[in-house]
């Protein structure tokens, strides 16, 4: 019992330094970005000696990967509660999630410095991506039940309708909306109307109904 107590306490530990750690990249980060920000900086800004990081993470890329990792993972938490409500529901909780922590939106597309393409390695930049891939495919299959569309044109929507709002994002953060008159919630809201009352689009409205038709002939 007394070992089983003891491992417990060595784990509380191990998992209180590794938040630690990341609160303090997370500062350490928007302040210089991934390529300026170095081990020794987080070290310091955590309260440890560089060594100590070494036994949670194996570089500071693993570092910037955790971070984004877990905000991908709040993401797709956030989108598919929403979902149960509907498609339009599902979207603008993507857009909400990154409207109220404006700086996970830099972290994820690497905005610290610009907007180059950028990654941290090959293995973190799949596991990462396939994370954004599952919230965009959980999107796109509440658009294809909720329209009728084929999946496909409905994921194609669903790209178009995601690269819109981080626009919108990126626009009303930098104050470009406002000063243009016009909020970002209300413009996605508005572009939303449009592919739900519209079908996705003509192609995909014809395609289902030759389908529908043929089907009819058939019967």
């Amino acid at each position: 019992m007394a070992t089983a107590a003891r491992s417990r306490r060595r784990d509380e530990l191990g998992a209180f330094k590794r938040e630690r750690i990341l609160a303090a990249a997370r500062e350490v980060f928007a302040e210089h970005g991934l390529d300026r920000a170095t081990l020794r900086q987080i070290a310091a800004q955590a309260g440890y000696v560089a060594g100590t990081l070494y036994l949670h993470f194996e570089s500071k890329e693993a570092i910037y990967g955790a971070l984004l990792a877990g905000s991908l993972d709040r993401l797709a938490a956030r989108v598919d509660a929403a979902r149960r409500s509907g498609a339009e529901s599902a979207f603008m909780a993507f857009h909400r999630y990154y409207a109220d922590n404006a700086e996970e939106l830099d972290l994820g597309l690497y905005l610290f410095r610009g907007t180059g393409r950028r990654g941290l390695n090959p293995g973190l930049d799949q596991e990462l991506n396939d994370r954004l891939r599952t919230v965009v495919e959980s999107l796109a299959s509440t658009l294809a039940a909720a329209t009728g569309v084929p999946w496909r044109d409905a994921h194609r929507e669903t790209v178009s309708l995601a690269s819109f709002m981080v626009g919108c994002l990126i626009m009303g953060g930098t104050g470009r909306l406002g000063m243009l008159g016009y909020a970002g919630e209300d413009l996605v809201r508005r572009r939303l109307a449009e592919v739900m009352g519209s079908g996705v689009d003509d192609r995909s409205r014809n395609r289902v109904r030759r389908h529908g038709d043929k089907g009819a002939g058939e019967a």
